[in-house]
């Protein structure tokens, strides 16, 4: 796997690619590689402190680094990809998600890179796959017993926790092929989980029962509703957005929620779970 067939497949922005690639050139960061894969399969503090470091002394934007620095790490994920068989679509699906947070942090602060730096070493270090429409992540269960439909799923249960990417349409028939792909993938048996903005129950009233993130949600029982969570108004509304009047009014979902948040309900988080 080279770094340019990486950015090519996983759709990163061209502007973004070429500032990745002559920076890792410039700097020799490939020299890293190994050490620092080392580091975040062991210890992800260690990891975050060596790109810190690396920034102080290269005087470069860490969020550019971070970029960097997940590429390399993609390129040599690959190894371990192939090794357990898994193909090179669901391991470049599953790396597009370098490219979706270095939009994000281009709409967010101006600038390529990628500033929310935790979330991507599940992918590099095999925590996390796409297949299909869907991220799945193999977790153990940390709430709370529950008990439905003559099941228990028991904290510490191993489960299933369903990731939704971003930035692409919530296609229901997409998302039962990802539960099928997964269940072939982690198990016949395999009980998913999810936390989600699409599962917050009060869209029942602001969507039609034929909406696909209706249809998503009747998937799961949902038993418990995070309000203090920002999810949905992030999810739905866009981030750093200091009053109402700021609020885009767009769509139709945009709309309702608005009028919903603004009379003083709260918004936020479903976790739900489907067998």
């Amino acid at each position: 796997m080279t770094l340019q067939k990486l950015t090519e497949e996983i759709r990163l922005n061209r502007k973004a690619a070429n500032l990745a690639l002559d920076l890792i050139q410039k700097e020799n960061l490939s020299r890293l590689t190994g050490a620092l894969y080392a580091e975040i399969q062991h210890s992800e503090q260690t990891f975050f402190a060596s790109v810190r470091r690396e920034s102080i002394r290269t005087g470069v934007d860490e969020r550019l680094l971070y970029l960097c620095v997940y590429l390399l790490l993609a390129v040599k994920a690959h190894e371990k990809y192939a090794a357990r068989g898994i193909c090179d679509r669901v391991y470049f699906d599953t790396m597009s998600d370098i490219a979706v947070w270095a939009e994000n942090c281009r709409q967010w602060d101006g600038a390529w890179g990628i500033s929310e730096s935790e979330w991507l070493t599940r992918h590099v270090k095999q925590g996390i796959f796409k297949l299909g429409r869907l991220q799945f992540e193999p977790v153990a269960f940390e709430d709370t017993d529950q008990r439905f439909d003559g099941r228990v799923v028991k904290k510490g249960d191993p489960v299933i926790n369903v990731h939704i990417q971003q930035n692409t349409p919530l296609d229901y028939a997409g998302c039962q092929a990802s539960y099928k792909a997964a269940r072939e993938f982690f198990g016949a048996d395999s009980v998913f989980v999810c936390e989600s903005w699409l599962l917050e129950l009060e869209l029942k009233t602001l969507l039609p029962e034929t909406s696909n993130i209706i249809r998503f949600q009747n998937d799961f029982y949902v038993y418990k509703i995070n309000k203090k969570s920002k999810q949905f108004t992030e999810r739905v509304f866009g981030f750093n957005l200091s009053s109402f009047e700021a609020y885009p009014q767009q769509s139709s979902l945009q709309k309702k929620a608005l009028v919903l948040l603004k009379s003083g309900k709260k918004l936020g988080e479903g976790h739900g779970i489907l067998l």
